[in-house]
């Protein structure tokens, strides 16, 4: 079973990677025509509205009540049928009230923005993106339930070219350049939607239109009312974030949100590709069949991601010159989106679990628990985000996501042990400490090795990345520090 899992997660990485590589390239060309500015802030909290109501009724609501409860009705297609007709009708809903009344949600998510009319009109062009998003995670849904996971893995692609083709084809179209990039939105959704819509026809997955609600329907919407109190929680941080982020000095909310996109690399690939495989496969099991399965993937976990957290710590302002300093993006920009990263990569580690924590939990239908967790980590997150905030400025909001992710991966831990038993201990805690001690170790000798060598700064990148994650290696080899059986 948890050779299938990796297979999956393997598929949804694979994917994974070419949409974030592609979304490198749609970052840089952003940065590159409009660097972090007020015009940028405005654009990406335009952008952010409808990708937070998507985060309510999209993905994390699609994975914690539509998959389990498909599951059991696979065959049925008036069941994915009228599920179709009902989300399309709440997207639709909400896609009206957000373009009627833009003022609302700009007082909500960026009060420090409001001086900029353009904000309202960016708002109101951006916002039927939901509709299209939403549509698109529902089909996702209704593939990963079948565990087919390249379509969804894949369709990301399609609005990061969207984005960039927009950006070369109608930036000097417009006389607001900034428009393009809403061009880029609008048909980066339709596409992902048709595309997910083609992916369910050509797998054949039962659909049937159907008006009257059915039982597996009103099944969902009772998982699905703690999912997205969960997933508001979450959600609620973002946006005291970006409010708060909207008062300080400009380019915050540009800054953090470059940091966000190097964040969510390794986060997407690694985290949320292993965890959206194993949902289905851990749907299907038993609880007494879960410890065991759940005790190998949290091993995995801990043995990959430090590594990666410590790389970007140290070596994340290199990362971040060399993928978006050109044209309106400076070096002082580069300083202060790695000043974010480098506080994001503390909650690397921490929010993993999390995504594992959650999907097993959501494996056997209780979505309330993670809810509970994710509720009293945003009440955390948002008091530490004012106090972080307002002193240390925007790299403070980034520190105080990442400590509201420790808390959550505790909370939820803790009663994810009540629920299948003890799946980790002193062992694993000495993994969690041997882990990033092992990489700090390699990132102090490999930094004593380059400091004899006067190379150019590519070349140096190169050698960080590979005599980093070679020496990691290496000792992991030599000295055993843990062995992960699949």
């Amino acid at each position: 079973m948890i050779k299938n899992i990796i297979k999956g997660a393997k598929t949804i990485g694979f994917y994974t990677i070419l949409s974030r590589i592609t979304g490198f390239f749609r970052d840089i060309v952003i940065a590159h025509f409009f660097g972090a500015s007020p015009l940028t802030d405005i654009f990406f909290v335009s952008f952010r509205i409808p990708n937070t109501f998507r985060a309510f009724l999209g993905e994390g609501a699609m994975n914690a009540a539509v998959v389990p409860v498909l599951s059991e009705h696979k065959e049925d297609a008036e069941a994915t049928g009228n599920l179709v007709v009902v989300f399309f009708s709440i997207f639709l809903a909400l896609t009206a009230i957000g373009m009627l009344f833009p003022q609302i949600f700009a007082y909500i998510f960026a009060p420090g923005l409001l001086k900029y009319p353009l904000l309202i009109k960016l708002i109101r062009i951006n916002f039927p993106y939901i509709l299209l998003i939403g549509l698109a995670i529902l089909f996702s849904g209704m593939m990963n339930t079948y565990k087919h996971f390249g379509i969804p893995a894949f369709s990301p692609v399609l609005l990061n070219v969207s984005l960039i083709a927009c950006t070369y084809i109608f930036y000097n179209f417009f006389h607001i350049h900034i428009y393009a990039l809403c061009a880029g939105v609008l048909i980066g959704g339709l596409l992902q939607m048709l595309f997910c819509m083609g992916g369910v026809f050509y797998l054949r997955i039962p659909v049937k239109l159907s008006l009257s609600l059915k039982p597996s329907t009103k099944k969902i919407f009772t998982l699905l009312l703690p999912a997205l109190g969960s997933m508001t929680a979450i959600q609620l941080y973002s946006i005291f974030s970006t409010l708060i982020a909207s008062l300080l000095e400009k380019g915050s909310i540009s800054y953090i949100w470059y940091a966000d996109r190097l964040f969510q690399l390794p986060f997407a690939v690694l985290s949320i590709s292993l965890s959206q495989a194993a949902l289905p496969y851990l749907s299907d099991m038993k609880k007494k069949e879960i410890n065991t399965h759940l005790s190998r993937l949290f091993r995995l976990i801990t043995f990959i991601v430090p590594p990666i957290s410590v790389f970007l710590i140290i070596w994340g302002e290199d990362v971040v010159r060399i993928v978006f300093v050109r044209g309106a993006f400076t070096p002082s920009d580069a300083h202060k989106t790695y000043l974010a990263l480098a506080m994001f990569m503390i909650g690397l580690l921490p929010y993993s679990y999390v995504k594992l924590f959650s999907s097993t939990f959501y494996s056997f239908k209780d979505t309330k628990t993670p809810m509970k967790t994710a509720v009293k980590t945003a009440i955390f997150s948002i008091i530490m985000a004012f106090l972080l905030g307002f002193t240390l400025g925007f790299w403070g909001l980034a520190l105080a996501f990442s400590l509201g992710g420790i808390m959550n991966a505790f909370l939820l831990s803790h009663q994810l042990k009540k629920k299948v038993g003890k799946f980790a201990g002193r062992k694993e805690l000495g993994l969690i400490c041997g882990s990033f001690a092992l990489s700090f170790l390699c990132a102090s000798l490999v930094c004593f090795i380059l400091s004899f060598l006067n190379i150019s700064f590519i070349l140096k990148i190169i050698l960080e990345f590979s005599l980093f994650f070679s020496l990691v290696f290496i000792f992991i080899a030599v000295f055993k520090l843990q062995r992960v059986h699949l």
